[in-house]
């Protein structure tokens, strides 16, 4: 019996097709062609990126063409859309920035660090709640603290994935 194939990339189904007929020459091998049966390839025209949520406490996002401001920014090659909540109790004068026409940056511009997990609660649900769905597809936490907790919270509400993101050794 033939599998149905379904081709995420144009480039990739050519692959896939000398990769069959190899297969199918294999098989052959002692058996008539007419009793094989090739399986089905189904090409789809765009591969779909996701759409991301990062919590941080890095502050540093929010000054303009700041070096992490400008990685974010190159996040917007990769993913669909990112939008990242800054969990801090610094405040600024601005809800929250467009730094490319898919990146967005929103500050809690809390007065504590236990404010912000309800800060940046409220700001998830207020700027990527509507018409019924959560527009991130995936959570990250920068840490497996306030971050974790938060991205942990809104994956778990909102039915996401959840990465936390460890890059410290904490022995």
């Amino acid at each position: 019996d033939a599998e149905d194939v379904t081709i995420i990339d144009e480039s990739l189904a050519k692959i896939e097709q000398t990769r069959q007929a190899k297969t199918l020459e294999d098989a052959v091998t002692g058996l008539v062609a007419d009793e094989i049966q090739a399986p089905k390839i189904t090409v789809l025209p765009e591969r779909k990126k996701i759409r991301i949520l990062i919590v941080t406490k890095d502050a540093t996002l929010c000054a303009h063409d700041s070096v992490s401001q400008l990685r974010m920014a190159g996040y917007g090659d990769l993913f669909e859309e990112v939008h990242v909540i800054v969990l801090t109790t610094e405040k600024f004068d601005f809800g929250g920035i467009q730094v490319r026409d898919n990146v967005w940056i929103y500050p809690t511009s809390s007065h504590s660090l236990l404010w912000s997990l309800y800060d940046g609660y409220r700001l998830a649900k207020r700027e990527l709640y509507f018409a019924e769905n959560f527009r991130a597809d995936v959570v990250i936490g920068s840490d497996p603290f306030e971050c974790g907790l938060l991205a942990r919270f809104l994956a778990r509400r909102y039915s996401r994935g959840l990465y936390i993101d460890v890059l410290n050794n904490f022995k």
